[in-house]
C-alpha cells in the first residue's frame, strides 16, 4: 500500500515521524508521501526523507508546496525555494496546492495566481501535481472553487494524468468535472464516515458505473491525509 498524502512533519519531530512510519509499515504501508503545504514543511518532509534513507530505510518521499490558506504569504523568494527544493530525488510532486474558498484564509484571486504559479512550476520541472479544492461549506450558491481550479489546470499545459485532485469530499458534479478534465483522484478514510460521505460515497458509486472512475485503470489514489481524517 501507499500512502499518498500524510502531513506529519509538521506536527510531531522527527524520532515520533519515524516511530508512525514504523507503524504503518507494519501494517502494510510500504511507501509514505509527506506532504509538504508551506515552504518550511516541505523543506522539513525533505530532510526527514535524507534522514530516513543515510538510515537505510526507504520508501519515504515528499511534495513541496505552498496551500492556499498561505497564497498570500507568496513572493519571489518562495517560488525560488520551492524549486530547490524539489529539485530533491525525495521531492516527487509539488503541492499542495490549489483553491479553498471555504476558510478563505487568503483573497479568492490571490488564490488563483498563486496556484497558477505553482501548475507553471510543477510544468517547468516536470513534476506531478497535489492539488487541494474546497467549495464554500455555507448556504447558498456556490463560489465556483472547482470551475475556477480546473480553468487554472486546463490553461496550465500539465498533463491531467499527473494531476491528482486530493482527498476528494465534494459532489458528483464536482467530482465528473474533476474526471472529465482527466486528473486522478485522492480519497481518504472519510468515505467510512456514514452520516458525512453519502454524497461523495454516491458521486464515486456513479461514476465508476459509467465507467468514469476505474480504481484498476489507476484513476483513484489512496490517502490518510492523516492526522486529519479517519485513516
Amino acid at each position: 500500500l501507499v500512502d499518498c498524502g500524510a502531513n506529519l512533519q509538521g506536527r510531531h519531530g522527527f524520532d515520533e515521524t519515524a516511530r508512525l512510519l514504523d507503524r504503518a509499515a507494519l501494517a502494510g504501508v510500504g511507501r509514505v508521501v509527506l506532504t509538504g503545504c508551506d515552504v518550511a514543511g516541505s523543506r522539513s518532509g525533505v530532510a526527514f526523507c535524507e534522514r530516513r534513507s543515510a538510515a537505510g530505510e526507504k520508501g519515504l518521499y515528499a511534495t513541496a508546496g505552498v496551500h492556499p490558506h498561505d497564497a498570500k504569504t507568496w513572493d519571489d523568494a518562495t517560488a525560488a525555494e520551492l524549486r530547490a527544493i524539489a529539485a530533491s530525488p525525495h521531492c516527487v510532486a509539488l503541492g499542495e496546492c490549489g483553491l479553498d474558498y471555504d476558510r478563505m484564509f487568503s483573497p479568492r484571486e490571490t488564490q488563483r495566481d498563486v496556484f497558477a504559479a505553482q501548475c507553471a512550476l510543477a510544468r517547468d520541472l516536470g513534476k506531478p501535481l497535489w492539488v487541494h479544492v474546497r467549495e464554500v461549506d455555507a448556504p447558498g450558491a456556490p463560489l465556483g472553487a472547482y470551475a475556477d481550479a480546473i480553468a487554472i489546470l486546463g490553461a496550465s499545459g500539465l498533463d491531467p494524468r499527473r494531476v491528482c485532485v486530493h482527498c476528494f469530499t465534494g459532489s458528483e458534479a464536482e467530482l465528473r468535472a474533476v474526471r472529465n478534465f482527466g486528473a486522478r483522484v485522492g480519497f481518504t478514510g472519510f468515505l467510512g464516515i456514514a452520516k458525512r460521505s453519502g454524497a461523495t460515497r454516491s458521486a464515486a458509486a456513479a461514476l465508476a458505473a459509467a465507467g468514469l472512475l476505474d480504481v484498476a485503470r489507476g484513476d483513484v489514489l489512496l490517502e490518510t491525509d492523516a492526522p486529519f481524517m479517519l485513516p
